[in-house]
């Protein structure tokens, strides 16, 4: 049977969490998701921490204050005062939130997500040759559902857009279509799909890890891309933007 102290701080560390959380805009639907991609655990360990039934690791919360903008003493233990950002007339309770109609109305339907495009420039080093670069457009954005960062447990602030160029992931990804970026996984998960920056191209390809520091670049167009092996080391210039975790389909 666990302790009535232990209890409590599992209860009290469930309610600073819990209002990390919201302060960050993450509604109590998409709490369980972010958290679980945010430290890799289950989505039943995810729970069980907003739930008071249990209080991750010190190293996973390290990562979550990190994550949502608190001290990492405030967040395990209470220590210190409340962050601005959540300082409220009323303390904190242990009871869990409830998040209605009311809060759902006051966040707007649609953000504004920045677009990453691959552009040309001149360069002195190349004789004023024509070179790319891949950046973040300044005068563009494109409007996204918040409904589905939500149900993907990510942030605006982590996501970016792009355009598909080419039939190289066809099927699954065909020419023009738009894709959503999560610019804070990039960790390499075997066969997921990422947006790569490989020395100014914008590329899409799904990554696998290899010895040696190097990765597969894989295409689901094979025929005409074969698969390729890069280095993650510098001179390769290669940078992993972000893993591809939404994109629209062409009929």
């Amino acid at each position: 049977m666990v302790s009535n102290d232990r209890q409590k701080w599992r209860d009290e560390f469930a309610a600073r969490l819990r209002a990390a959380l919201k302060q960050n805009a993450l509604p109590e639907h998409g709490s369980g998701a972010y958290l679980r991609r945010l430290t890799g655990v289950s989505g039943k360990a995810a729970s069980k921490w907003l739930n008071g039934e249990s209080v991750p690791g010190d190293d996973k919360i390290a990562n979550i204050a990190q994550a949502l903008r608190v001290p990492i003493e405030w967040l395990r233990y209470g220590v210190g005062e409340v962050p601005d950002v959540l300082k409220v007339d009323q303390p904190i309770f242990s009871q869990p939130e409830v998040f209605g109609l009311n809060d759902a109305l006051q966040q707007p339907a649609y953000v504004d997500l920045p677009v990453i495009c691959e552009v040309a420039c001149s360069s002195s080093n190349t004789r004023n040759k024509s070179v790319s670069r891949v950046i973040e457009s300044s005068d563009t954005s494109m409007k996204f559902s918040r409904a589905k960062l939500d149900r993907a447990g990510i942030f605006p602030e982590q996501v970016a857009l792009a355009t598909v160029n080419g039939n190289a992931m066809a099927p699954t990804l065909t020419d023009g279509s738009s894709v959503a970026i999560d610019r804070n996984y990039n960790a390499i998960t075997d066969g997921k799909i990422y947006a790569l920056d490989h020395g100014g191209m914008l590329r899409i390809k799904r990554l696998y890890k290899l010895p040696l520091n190097k990765l597969r670049l894989v295409s689901d167009n094979a025929d005409e891309y074969p698969e390729e092996a890069v280095s993650l080391d510098k001179e390769e210039g290669l940078t992993i933007l972000g893993r591809i975790f939404w994109w629209e389909v062409f009929d």
